[in-house]
């Protein structure tokens, strides 16, 4: 592989997270780690607030730019800031626990037999939010690429277009740098989560000022903070990957079936998995939702659906 390839393809882990095994927290209860993560994104947004009122910002924009910016880390290098926050902090509840090492717990999950490419990257692991299991590469996505979709926004509201066709477009946007060199050209996987927390991250964002109940708005020439943030709003059953599959590279793909084919069988049939997911809140189709049927799954390189990993168990 060609020095470019490599060095994007160690851009892409950095900057774009990480991959997840769901599976293998099947059986596992962890604690629920939505009050922690409530708090540390309010404390994002109290923080810029405080920020732009001592610097006279007068632009909401700019404010919800400081909030992404605050959930990143503005010196942006490695994972994001809200991600490392998950990682190390003890009260979120993690699977495997961090006395695991990455390197014993690549060898748990289904990417054992990957390529070497994805043995560069240490793999996300499973925190619950509200209920619903996830991977902390969740939390880097929505506020890292997230926040790349929302400078699109703001350059295509700019151009002036309207508010939809805007995050349209941002979505667009990021969906060919997801496919391409910086994302499933390169890595071998298609996350349809990871799809999910980027457009959430850019709707937080907005959100951040705009609509019918923002976070933030001006009073007296003073920007407040009108009410919390809720992970609720943003985080959802499609990010959990043992329900919403991935599409890996067909090369990938072989290499990684057998271990998956075990772990999905087994996680199927699982009294306490099939629980869980009961209590999932049921998935209205959203923008991101329309645009991944009409773009990406018409593609025909994507004309493989993982419809084969759900007939495992019957064979």
């Amino acid at each position: 592989m060609k020095m470019s390839l490599v060095l994007a393809f160690m851009f892409s882990i950095s900057a774009q997270a990480l991959e997840t095994d769901q599976f293998l927290a099947t059986k596992i209860v962890l604690k629920d780690s939505a009050p922690v993560l409530n708090d540390y994104f309010n404390k994002q947004i109290d923080d810029a607030v405080e920020e732009a009122n001592l610097n006279s910002i007068k632009k909401c924009s700019d404010v919800a730019g400081m909030v992404m910016d605050n959930l990143v880390g503005a010196k942006y290098f490695g994972i994001s800031k809200i991600s490392k926050f998950a990682r190390t902090n003890p009260e979120i509840e993690k699977y495997p626990p961090m006395n695991v090492s990455d390197k014993a717990y690549f060898k748990m999950t289904f990417y054992e037999k990957a390529d070497v490419l994805m043995k560069l990257a240490d793999l996300a692991r499973t925190i619950n939010l509200n209920g619903i299991y996830m991977g902390t590469d969740k939390l880097g996505h929505f506020s890292l690429i997230g926040r790349n979709y929302y400078h699109n926004y703001l350059s295509y509201k700019k151009k002036g277009q309207t508010k939809e066709e805007a995050m349209k477009n941002a979505i667009l946007k990021g969906f060919a740098t997801e496919r391409g060199i910086l994302g499933y050209a390169i890595g071998g996987v298609l996350s349809f989560g990871d799809l999910e927390s980027n457009y959430e991250g850019m709707r937080f964002a907005v959100e951040v000022c705009e609509g019918d109940n923002p976070y933030v708005v001006m009073k007296n020439n003073k920007f407040v903070k009108v009410r919390d943030f809720d992970t609720k709003e943003y985080f959802n059953a499609r990010q959990d990957e043992s329900v919403n599959f991935s599409f890996w590279r067909p090369g990938l793909y072989k290499r990684i079936q057998p271990k998956l084919q075990k772990e999905y069988c087994e996680t199927i049939t699982d009294p306490m998995y099939r629980e869980r997911i009961s209590k999932y809140p049921p998935i209205v189709e959203n923008m991101n939702d329309k645009l991944i049927k009409e773009v990406i799954m018409t593609e025909k390189r994507f004309s493989r659906h993982l419809e084969d990993v759900k007939s495992f168990c019957n064979e």
